[in-house]
């Protein structure tokens, strides 16, 4: 009994850390306020006003419908599917799930501000907790979650979510949520309702990002009945659901639709689909736009200019911390967990690799680089500033992708 009271008395040092990690962040929020800029409130400026409607955003029509008992569009619009003459949405369905709720409490449409609320500013949040479980290091969190948010395309698209809430950007940003979490859940251990709940977050944001229930599920059978049971639910939940409204909406539970969206369209991406929408033809030029694509110049009004790429920019110039997983690529894949990841992020790199885009239009950035570079930072986390030599490296290269990100190209 003693013993027990004794364990539950929080220790001076204890006390300091904790205090210390609540300071981090607060640093980090602080941090992301002023280098972001605005609020998380309705008042924040948007291009398209207060509310997401049904007419602006096809996953909020869709949700209107749904509510209206019809599976299906009123009609068909730019990228959305076609079959036997009824107009369906492709895209992944979280967006369209979480928008019938809340058109319960706001019929006009989804608020913006919430939105931003809940997958813009809980990222810096969810980010730092992952990092300083990582880092095991306040300051290295802070750098870490200040790299990513500011110094990856993660940037990017939160910056055009906030603006525009565009539903390409915005399913990414609902993506990045889901892989904070899981990441934190699986490396911390004994966490299946939280990587679990993660995951479907994700794979129902990027279908991609399904891969990483591989990890999850066998990392689940060193844990107790129920937790495995945890994780087999949210598996079954993630892949059920997108299985049955595949079925519903074309037929089958592998048509996704993506190739659907296409037919009777004639601008370059559709013709480009026509060839396949996953071919081997399409890998040299994805290899070069996700890991070249360097910067482009040009001469105006006797200025020499810099012209961000509309196909992408490659990872290394934009993010080079991801250098370090060359450095510590042995002491990385000693780690049991590690692998696992690494099985799931080499799916869906070769998945990337074949498909017939890059994710056009992305000026300067990569957005589908988002569906595994979270979790390679992660990996390097242990690693980066272990001593004061890899303090000074790390730390030069998470601010070279902030400068890039945060003044280059904005």
């Amino acid at each position: 009994m003693n013993e027990s009271i004794d364990n539950a008395i929080e220790t001076p040092a204890a006390h300091g850390e904790r205090q210390r990690r609540w300071v981090g962040l607060l640093v980090v929020y602080l941090l992301f306020g002023t280098f972001f800029g605005g609020a998380p409130f309705p008042s924040w400026p948007s291009m398209r006003g207060d509310l997401l409607t049904p007419a602006e955003q096809v996953q909020v029509r869709e949700a209107s419908r749904w509510r209206e008992g019809h599976l299906s569009l009123p009609a068909r619009d730019f990228d959305t599917a076609e079959v036997d003459g009824v107009a369906y949405s492709h895209f992944p369905p979280l967006m369209t799930i979480l928008s019938v709720v809340v058109l319960q409490f706001s019929p006009g449409g989804v608020p913006h501000w919430l939105l931003t609320l809940l997958f813009v500013w809980t990222v810096p949040g969810l980010a730092y907790r992952l990092f300083l479980g990582r880092s095991g290091g306040v300051c290295a969190a802070i750098v870490l979650t200040f790299a990513y948010v500011f110094g990856t395309s993660a940037y990017s698209v939160m910056d055009r979510t906030t603006s525009s809430a565009g539903m390409y950007q915005l399913n990414h940003a609902i993506s990045q949520v889901g892989l904070l979490l899981m990441l934190d859940g699986y490396y911390r251990g004994n966490r299946a309702v939280q990587s679990g709940i993660g995951l479907v977050i994700a794979g129902l944001s990027r279908l991609t990002t399904a891969a990483y229930a591989l990890p999850l599920f066998v990392s689940s059978w060193g844990m107790k009945k129920r937790q495995r049971l945890c994780t087999i639910a949210c598996v079954v939940v993630l892949f059920g659901t997108w299985a049955t409204l595949n079925t519903m909406k074309f037929g089958s539970p592998l048509e996704t639709g993506y190739g659907l969206i296409y037919e009777g369209r004639t601008d370059r991406v559709a013709m480009t689909a026509k060839e396949g929408v996953f071919h081997p033809k399409w890998i040299d030029d994805n290899l070069y736009w996700m890991n070249w694509g360097p910067p482009t110049f040009e001469e105006k009004h006797g200025e020499t200019r810099w012209v961000p790429n509309v196909n992408s920019t490659g990872i290394w110039w934009t993010t080079p911390l991801l250098l370090l997983l060359f450095r510590d690529a042995k002491r990385i894949w000693q780690d049991r967990r590690n692998r696992w990841m690494l099985a799931s992020v080499g799916v869906i790199y070769m998945a990337l690799m074949l498909y017939h885009t890059m994710g056009y239009a992305q000026r300067g950035y990569n957005r589908f680089s988002l569906d595994f570079l979270v979790v390679l930072l992660a990996m390097i986390a242990p690693f980066a500033f272990a001593t004061r030599a890899r303090w000074i490296v790390g730390t030069l290269l998470a601010i070279w992708g902030v400068v890039y990100f945060r003044i280059i190209l904005f």
